[in-house]
C-alpha cells in the first residue's frame, strides 16, 4: 500500500514541462446564442499541444512566446481560430463565443476517465439520461428515472446493469452511485437511497456499464450512475412542477384490497428550483415533496426535501471556484418481503389481515443530511486542484434498532494536461464511518485509496490506463486491500464512426448488513455470515458508435459486445447452515435459511444494441430518440464446470439465444432475466408534445426453490403467468404559452400484471396530471 502511495505522490508532483520563453492563454468558451458555458471544447496550438474545456466551460494552455493561432473546435459547431501575440512569461485572457453548426449530438461525459470528454470518444458504455425526460415522463425518484435506460434494471430499489446483480435482500449494491463524482451508498446497507437524488437541480445523469474500481473504488463493479447537478447561468430560470397520480384497479379485481373510493391509492407531490447567478455567486435552490398512499396495503409513503447549491468564482483570484451542495430529507418509508398470496393478496404484505393491518410490512422514519464543500484551483501552469468532501448522516426513528449512520469522506484530485495530448488525473481519498445499531451491532470502519489515469490522444485515437489501490477497514474483525486497473482504446474509424475497446477490473467489499443480518422475515431466516469475502471481477468490451444526421435530427446507434466475471461473487443463498457445536437452547430449524456466501466463479456475457437521438424532423416538429435491446447469459461456473472453458461457454452463450434447453437452464443465474428492450420516443409538434415508452422484460427463469415451496400458490402462479412482461407508458402534454405546460401521463397503459421479483407485484394502470411552469 506504502507503494501506491509513493507512486501517487510522485505523479501528482511530478515537475512541469515548462519551456523558459512561454506565456499562458486562458479564458472562457460560450454559446453565441444561449449564453451558456460549453464544456469539452477542443482547444489546441498545434496538433500535439492541446487542452479542452472543463464543465464551467474554462480553458489555460501554454504557449510559446510569439505569435500564436489557437484553433477552438467542439462536435456541433463552426471552428473558430484567435491570432494574437504572447510575451514570456505574460498571462493572456482570450474568451469565445462558439456559433452552432450541428453535425452530431454535443454530449459531453466526465464520468468515464474524470475529464470532459465527448460521449462517442469514451472507450467504454455511457449511456446519457438528460433532466428533461426525467420531467417530462414525471419520474419521482432516480430509480423511475434510470430504469428507462437499455440494459438497466431496478427492482425492488435495487439496480442491476446487464445482468451484473440478482436479489440482493435490500444489502449491497454492485452499482456505484455517485453525485458529481462523490460515492453515495448508505453506511448499514450499502445501498442506493433513490428518493435522497436532488433531481430538481439535475443536469443529467451518467451511466457507466462497466466495472469502473480503478476510478471510483469499490461497489463500482457492475457499473457506475453519476449523477450531475446543474448550476446558473447568465439567464436566471425557476421551474416549478407540481403533480396527482391516481391508480386504477389491477386487471384482476381479485387482487384490488381497495374497494371503496376513499381508499383509493394514489401520490401527489411537486417540486420547484431556481438557478440565480448574482455577480460571482451562483446560487440553486431545489425543494421537492412526495406524499403516497401506496398500490401496496399500509405501504405509505413520502418525503420532504430541500437543496441548496452555492457557487463562487472570485474575479480576483483567476482559476478559483469553490462551493457548497446541501441536501436535507425527511421521509417516511417503508418495505416487504413478498405478499400474502395469488388468490387476493398479490397487493397485500404477508401476514395482514385488514385494511388496518400491516403485517409483515416494516415502516420507519428517516431523517438524511449530506454537505459537500469543495474547491477547485486551476494554477498558472493549467494544472487542475480539486478538493472536495461530503458529511453523510442517517437516522431511522420508529424502529426497535434505532440506527443511526455516519460518514465522512475527502477526496484530493490534481490534473494535468501536457502538450503532447496526454492528461493525468491523480487522487488520494479517505473515509472513515460509524453504525450504531442494535441489530447489525456497532461498528466503526475505514477505507483509503490511492488511484491514477492516464488519457492519451493521439491523432484519431484515444488511450485510457488507470490504477487505484484501496485498502478496506471494519472494526478490528476485517481489513483487506485491493489494487485493480483499467485500459480501453478509441479509434475515430470515419467522420462519426468510433470503434471502442475495454477491461476493467472491479471489487466490492460485503456490507455491514451482508456479514451481520441476523432476522426473521415472514418466518424465513436470513442468517450472519461475518466471514464474508470481498467478491472482485472484470468487465470487457467491444463496441462501436455510429453516429447519424436525418436533417437536422442528430443521433448514434450503438453495438457492444460484453463480458464479465467474478471471484467470491456474493448471493444469497437457502441452505442448512449448523456449525460446529449447536448452542444451548437452539435449534436445527435456527440455522435454516439464507445466507450471504461467496460464489465462487461467475460469468456474464452478452450483447447490446441502442440508439440515442434529438432534433428537427420538420420545422415544426422535434424528435427525441432512446432505447436499446440487452441480451445477457450470466451463470454459476459451479453448477457446470464443463463451460468453464472459453470454446464451451462461448457454444453455450450462442446456442442461448433461441434455446430453453436444459444445458442452457441449469447454470443460470438467479433472478436475472436474458432479455430486455427499452424504446422511448418523444415527439413535439407546436405546442403538442407526445410520447411513448415501451418495455419488453424476458421472464426471471430462476429463483430460490425455497420461495416456490414457502409462498402458496406461487409455482401455480409462475406456471400460468410462464411468459415475458410488456409494459407500455403513454404520455400527452400541451404547452400554454408563458403560463407552462399540462401533461397527461398513462403508465402501464394495458394494465399488465407485472412481477419482475417473485412474490412481489408492480403497479397497476395508473394515471398522472402534471402542471410545470417555467419562468
Amino acid at each position: 500500500m506504502k507503494q501506491a502511495y509513493l507512486f501517487t505522490l510522485l505523479i501528482c508532483l511530478v515537475p512541469s514541462f515548462i519551456l523558459a520563453q512561454t506565456a499562458i492563454i486562458q479564458g472562457t468558451v460560450y454559446d453565441q446564442k444561449t449564453k451558456e458555458t460549453l464544456p469539452g471544447v477542443t482547444v489546441r496550438v498545434d496538433e500535439s499541444t492541446g487542452t479542452t474545456t472543463d464543465l464551467d466551460g474554462n480553458y489555460s494552455i501554454e504557449v510559446p512566446a510569439g505569435a500564436y493561432n489557437l484553433k477552438f473546435t467542439f462536435v456541433g459547431y463552426t471552428p473558430i481560430e484567435k491570432d494574437g501575440r504572447s510575451k514570456a512569461g505574460e498571462n493572456i485572457t482570450v474568451d469565445v463565443r462558439m456559433v452552432e453548426g450541428a453535425e452530431e449530438l454535443n454530449l459531453v461525459t466526465v464520468s468515464g476517465s474524470k475529464t470532459e470528454r465527448r460521449l462517442p470518444e469514451e472507450t467504454v458504455t455511457i449511456e446519457v439520461l438528460k433532466s428533461d425526460l426525467i420531467d417530462n415522463t414525471n419520474s419521482v425518484t432516480l430509480a423511475e428515472a434510470i430504469d428507462k435506460v437499455a440494459g438497466v434494471t431496478v427492482y425492488d430499489n435495487q439496480v442491476t446493469i446487464r445482468g451484473g446483480s440478482g436479489y440482493q435482500f435490500g444489502a449491497g449494491s454492485r452499482v456505484l452511485l455517485l453525485i458529481n463524482d462523490l460515492p453515495l451508498l448508505s453506511v448499514d446497507r450499502g445501498e442506493i437511497r433513490w428518493n435522497f437524488v436532488p433531481l430538481e437541480i439535475v443536469d443529467q445523469v451518467e451511466v457507466i456499464k462497466s466495472a469502473s474500481s480503478a476510478l471510483y473504488g469499490a461497489s463500482a463493479l457492475n457499473g457506475v450512475i453519476n449523477v450531475r447537478t446543474g448550476y446558473a447561468t447568465d439567464k436566471p430560470q425557476t421551474e416549478a412542477l407540481i403533480y396527482y397520480n391516481a391508480y386504477a384497479k389491477p386487471r384482476n379485481k381479485d387482487f384490488a384490497w381497495w374497494t371503496e373510493a376513499a381508499n383509493n391509492p394514489m401520490r401527489y407531490g411537486g417540486q420547484f428550483s431556481t438557478k440565480q447567478r448574482f455577480g460571482d455567486h451562483d446560487l440553486s435552490v431545489g425543494l421537492s415533496y412526495n406524499k403516497t398512499t401506496g398500490f401496496i396495503r399500509q405501504l405509505n409513503t413520502g418525503f420532504a426535501r430541500l437543496t441548496l447549491q452555492y457557487r463562487h468564482r472570485p474575479s480576483k483570484i483567476q482559476g478559483l471556484s469553490y462551493g457548497i451542495l446541501a441536501n436535507l430529507m425527511e421521509s417516511e418509508e417503508g418495505d416487504y418481503f413478498f405478499w400474502k398470496d395469488t388468490k387476493t393478496g398479490a397487493f397485500i404484505p404477508f401476514g395482514s389481515d385488514s385494511n388496518n393491518d400491516k403485517g409483515s410490512l416494516s415502516l420507519q422514519r428517516r431523517r438524511s443530511i449530506m454537505l459537500d464543500p469543495w474547491v477547485n484551483y486551476f494554477d498558472k501552469l493549467g494544472n487542475k486542484h480539486t478538493l472536495r468532501f461530503r458529511y453523510y448522516h442517517v437516522n431511522l426513528f420508529f424502529t426497535a434498532a434505532n440506527p443511526i449512520a455516519s460518514q465522512f469522506l475527502g477526496e484530493y484530485q490534481y490534473q494535468r494536461k501536457y502538450k503532447i495530448g496526454l492528461t493525468t488525473t491523480a487522487g488520494l481519498m479517505g473515509q472513515v464511518f460509524k453504525l450504531t445499531d442494535q441489530d447489525l451491532g456497532n461498528h466503526n470502519g475505514s477505507n483509503i485509496a490511492a488511484y491514477v489515469q492516464l488519457d492519451q490522444k493521439i491523432g484519431r485515437v484515444n488511450l485510457v490506463a488507470g490504477f487505484r489501490y484501496e485498502y478496506f477497514t471494519l472494526d478490528t474483525a476485517f481489513s483487506n486491500g485491493r489494487p485493480v486497473g483499467t485500459a480501453g482504446i478509441n479509434y475515430q474509424a470515419g467522420k462519426s464512426t468510433y470503434l471502442r475497446a475495454s477491461i476493467g477490473q472491479g471489487f466490492r467489499f460485503p456490507s455491514i448488513a451482508e456479514r451481520y443480518v441476523n432476522e426473521t422475515l415472514e418466518g424465513i431466516n436470513i442468517l450472519p455470515n461475518p466471514d464474508l469475502q470481498p467478491e472482485y471481477g472484470f468487465n470487457s468490451e467491444i463496441g462501436i458508435k455510429q453516429g447519424f444526421k436525418i436533417g437536422k435530427f442528430l443521433g448514434y446507434a450503438d453495438f457492444s459486445m460484453f463480458w464479465m466475471e467474478y471471484w467470491n461473487m456474493t448471493e444469497f443463498a437457502f441452505d442448512v447452515y449448523l456449525p460446529d457445536v449447536l448452542p444451548p437452547g437452539q435449534s436445527l430449524s435456527d440455522y435454516i435459511g439464507f445466507k450471504a456466501i461467496n460464489v465462487s466463479r461467475a460469468r456474464i456475457a452478452g450483447y447490446e444494441v441502442s440508439v440515442y437521438g434529438e432534433g428537427k424532423v420538420t420545422k415544426d416538429l422535434t424528435l427525441r430518440w432512446q432505447g436499446g435491446y440487452t441480451y445477457t447469459y450470466g451463470v454459476d461456473l459451479n453448477q457446470n464446470p464443463e463451460i468453464a472453458n472459453t470454446g464451451r461457454f462461448l457454444k453455450t452463450l450462442f446456442k442461448s439465444i433461441g434455446s430453453d434447453d436444459e444445458d442452457v437452464l441449469t447454470p443460470l443465474l438467479k433472478y436475472r432475466m436474458r432479455h430486455s428492450f427499452k424504446n422511448d420516443i418523444e415527439i413535439e409538434y407546436k405546442q403538442l408534445i407526445f410520447g411513448i415508452d415501451t418495455r419488453f422484460y424476458g421472464k426471471v427463469e430462476k429463483v430460490d426453490d425455497i420461495f416456490v415451496a414457502y409462498i402458496q400458490g406461487l409455482d401455480e402462479y409462475r406456471r400460468e403467468n410462464d411468459h415475458p412482461e410488456f409494459l407500455l407508458n403513454l404520455r400527452l402534454g400541451y404547452k400554454i404559452g408563458k403560463f407552462g405546460k399540462v401533461s397527461l401521463i398513462v403508465n402501464n397503459a394495458l394494465n399488465s400484471e407485472i412481477s419482475y421479483r417473485p412474490a412481489r407485484m408492480e403497479a397497476p394502470l395508473n394515471f398522472v396530471v402534471q402542471y410545470k411552469i417555467t419562468i
